[in-house]
């Protein structure tokens, strides 16, 4: 338990750890203070209670200055844990690229250095801490993986993908899954703080006299083929996906605009041949407000939490 902690904008500080609780509470009765005692700090369920009623005082009777050696040791603890943090910050500088990790930097340092790195990233994309075997698991299916395997290691509320000699990060409830109709020029709920949103346009995005009243909001399933504006050939979306570097995990998340059956457009990323407005022509913008990262640039090259970007 550290003295001093941040919390949120300020500070959580400690500043009675070295005082034992019949100090606290002799000094207490000698101010005449008044205090509301929490009920649960009895209940002898709670492991910390156990503890703290039943273990502490036979252990205090046999060895009576045990709270100052555990204080004395918890705090050698901390200073190692604060020279462990330190060092994890300035590897970190060198392997963090935007929000990801280069794996060939990461593999330059030994074992538990690489494991201080990874939590120190998680930390600063306030990600749920792995537990050591999902740790673990992590650095050693990204290490082994074939060169063309995209290894995933998952715990609850998060998941870390290797891809390409980097390791990305995504949070459970990051991207939006929503599907459903929509009125052409009403915005969409996609989910995850995400909406799509029209504008409206002249001779750019999709044409309004060849959109229906009612278009649908879909996800990406197999096989289809897309032809974007500009394009002389049909090709499989999934080959257009790829081909824009959109990374493979966030490729099903991409929203498609779908009219009677056909694919008018790929979120605002594209707009397909057959629906694309002429100069002139009445039209409307899409926008994907709230869109998260999709290509191996936007997580290399984005900038970190509460810091500067990272290369």
């Amino acid at each position: 338990m550290p003295r001093s902690a941040r919390l949120g904008s300020g500070w959580h500080l400690r500043p009675l750890l070295d005082f034992e609780r019949a100090e606290l509470l002799a000094w207490a009765k000698q101010e005449h203070l008044e205090w509301i005692e929490d009920p649960s700090n009895v209940n002898a369920r709670f492991d910390r209670n156990y503890l703290r009623h039943d273990v502490l005082p036979a252990v205090r009777a046999r060895w009576p200055s045990v709270a100052r050696t555990v204080a004395r040791t918890a705090g050698h603890a901390a200073e190692a844990a604060k020279i462990e943090d330190d060092l994890a910050r300035v590897d970190l500088a060198v392997v963090r690229a935007g929000l990801t990790l280069d794996m060939d930097r990461l593999d330059a340092l030994d074992e538990p250095r690489q494991r201080a790195v990874v939590r120190a990233w998680l930390r600063d994309l306030r990600v749920p801490t792995p537990t050591v075997s999902s740790l673990s698991a992590l650095l050693h299916d990204s290490r082994v993986a074939a060169a063309d395997r995209v290894p995933v290691t998952r715990w609850p509320g998060a998941a870390v993908y290797r891809y390409r000699r980097h390791l990305y990060a995504v949070m459970q409830g990051e991207v939006g899954d929503r599907c459903g109709s929509c009125r052409a020029g009403q915005s969409f709920d996609l989910g995850a703080g995400q909406t799509l949103e029209w504008r409206p346009a002249i001779g750019a995005g999709l044409s309004r006299s060849r959109l229906a009243s009612t278009v649908e909001v879909v996800r990406r399933a197999s096989g289809e083929r897309v032809q974007p504006a500009g394009s002389v050939h049909r090709q499989s979306l999934r080959k257009w996906l790829q081909q824009r570097a959109i990374v493979p995990w966030q490729r099903q998340a991409i929203p498609l605009v779908v009219v009677e059956g056909r694919i008018a457009s790929i979120a605002d990323l594209a707009y397909m041949q057959e629906f694309a407005a002429q100069p002139g022509e009445d039209a409307w913008e899409l926008v994907w407000r709230g869109r998260p990262s999709l290509t191996e640039s936007d997580f290399q090259n984005a900038s970190v939490p509460g810091g500067g970007r990272s290369t």
